[in-house]
């Protein structure tokens, strides 16, 4: 990508306004005009709070342009080294703040004691403010609290229409960026797009209640120590994460991406996770409705423990994951997606559709405790594990009421076989005083595992299975309710050529398979799988 140099930027924006090329330099105000000299060491935020003043003045050019280097920048009264809330006595309007790129830096320097220490503060009705080719560096500050970008806040006059774009933003001691508009939505339309997060010791993006349209697309975030996107209180609707590379440090334990503070009652709304990369992370929704993600790649963090890759938690309703690749690395039991219900509430309406799915753990590969209203859909399951053939494919268990209505349709589930094999492909369970019932399970394809569909205690129904493919050891359904109907289903039989005996070697196969020993003698060379038992012929 090809940056302009910060005057030849705002020539260019103002292309077609009627300004001259001949003055552009007027057009922006060079922090170096007003005595911000880059890396001479000293204190450069006077000169640039000067810069800023006189770009919002009457007849301002509204932007403020970097010269290469390294600003210093001072701590100042109250809680900001730059307040955009109050420039000249009123909140900026239309201000751009313009570096050259990676080799342009502001950076905290100074201690602010117990104070808190923003290094921008925007608030008080700010709007249309943008930043752009800079790098914000918190040095890691010692201060209690701040940011290196604070959003809202102040007077609670809401702030809009904030663009952070190729910004670095570094070594903040806690969150990056806040957001934060308060009881109703004060912050609205942040936009947060080609940028940089890294190496921050809180969550390098923070959004707190009264906040809706939040964009984050195309932005790269490593080895910052709090969660990489984050939200917390009420309300909160419109957040939009696409694009994005998370890179954790396998040792960290906070989530990439944390949708959270709605309630059991009062759940935050709207959501798309789309297109990001997830290395070394995890994903965890809580009391937030209508969350969308698709096409993402979830890499679990090897030493990521007993978590599961993605959560959805309580009032997590309304959840499309849609052509998603979730892939666990640790081998500590945990499973690989999971639900669960919080204060008695639980998700409802889950749409699980193409997805992939890998466990190289003694744990299900999915885990549904608490849901109803559930589509799982066309998705392929991989167990990976070499542990005793205890864990499911999917089990979905009844926990809170009402649990019902499930359609498992066209899945592909590859249990591993041999002694690592699923116990069941499909496992669905009640619990006391809870049933599960409305289930549909057709044209689903089972290899490498003991069962089919397997029914843990009795279930009014009604429950169809049908037309699937089940290449299994110990049957096809087991258990189950009174009302079930099944049809169609068929297992495979396959030919095989092995050393040794077939039972005694834990050879498994459909009903019908033909195994041909290399090494039989008379009566022992040729076995034929009947009634699960491989009989010599």
């Amino acid at each position: 990508m090809i940056r302009l140099a910060p005057c030849a930027l705002v020539a260019a924006m103002l292309a077609g306004t009627g300004a001259r090329r001949a003055d552009a330099a007027a057009l922006c105000v060079d922090v170096a005009s007003t005595g911000a000299i880059p890396d001479d060491g000293n204190d450069d935020r006077a000169a640039i709070q000067s810069a800023i003043a006189q770009a919002l003045a009457a007849g301002g050019s509204h932007a403020v342009c970097f010269r290469a280097g390294t600003y210093d920048v001072s701590p100042a009264a109250g809680n900001a080294s730059f307040n955009l809330g109050n420039v000249n006595g009123a909140p900026a309007t239309n201000l751009m703040l313009i570096g050259a790129g990676s080799a342009t830096v502001l950076r905290m320097n100074g201690n602010a004691g117990t104070q808190s220490w923003n290094l921008f503060l925007i608030s008080n009705g700010a709007a249309r403010v943008a930043f752009r080719d800079l790098v914000l560096d918190g040095s890691l500050a010692t201060t209690p609290a701040g940011h290196l970008i604070q959003i809202g806040a102040g007077d609670g006059t809401p702030v809009s229409e904030v663009t952070i774009d190729g910004v670095t933003l570094r070594a903040s001691r806690n969150e990056a960026i806040q957001i934060a508009g308060g009881s109703s939505i004060a912050a609205h339309s942040i936009a947060i797009r080609a940028s940089m997060f890294q190496s921050n010791l809180g969550a390098a993006i923070d959004i707190r209640g009264g906040s809706d349209q939040i964009q984050i697309a195309t932005t790269m975030f490593s080895a910052n120590a709090g969660e990489d996107v984050r939200t917390l209180g009420l309300p909160i609707d419109g957040v939009t994460i696409t694009g994005n590379m998370f890179v954790r440090d396998p040792a960290a334990a906070p989530a990439a991406i944390s949708l959270q503070g709605g309630t059991p009652t009062a759940p935050n709304t709207r959501a798309t996770v789309a297109g990001n990369v997830v290395l070394n992370g995890a994903v965890e929704l809580t009391h937030f409705d209508d969350v969308t993600l698709a096409n993402n790649l979830i890499v679990g963090s090897p030493q990521a423990g007993a978590r599961p890759e993605l959560r959805m938690l309580g009032h997590a309703s309304g959840t499309t994951l849609d052509a998603n690749a979730i892939v666990r690395t640790a081998t500590t039991a945990a499973s690989v997606v999971s639900s669960e219900a919080v204060a008695g509430v639980a998700p409802t309406r889950v749409v699980m559709r193409g997805n992939t799915f890998v466990q190289p753990a003694p744990a299900n590969i999915v885990q549904l405790f608490a849901v109803a209203d559930v589509v799982f859909a066309s998705n392929q399951l991989v167990f990976a594990s070499s542990s005793a053939a205890t864990f499911s494919g999917l089990q979905l268990r009844a926990l809170v009421a009402p649990t019902d209505r499930f359609a498992i349709t066209d899945n592909l589930v590859m249990g591993n076989g041999g002694t690592g094999s699923l116990a069941s492909a499909f496992r669905l369970s009640n619990s006391t005083g809870f049933t599960i019932a409305h289930a549909i399970a057709t044209g689903n394809v089972v290899r490498g595992c003991a069962r089919g569909v397997s029914f843990d205690n009795s279930f009014p129904g009604p429950v169809t299975i049908a037309d699937n493919l089940f290449d299994t050891t110990a049957g096809d359904v087991v258990g189950g309710p009174t009302a079930i109907v099944t049809g169609g289903n068929r297992g495979e039989p396959v030919q095989l050529v092995g050393t040794g005996d077939p039972t005694a070697t834990g050879v498994t196969a459909p009903n019908g398979s033909i195994y041909q020993r290399r090494d039989g003698a008379a009566n022992t060379t040729l076995y034929v799988r009947q009634a699960n038992a491989w009989v010599a012929k």
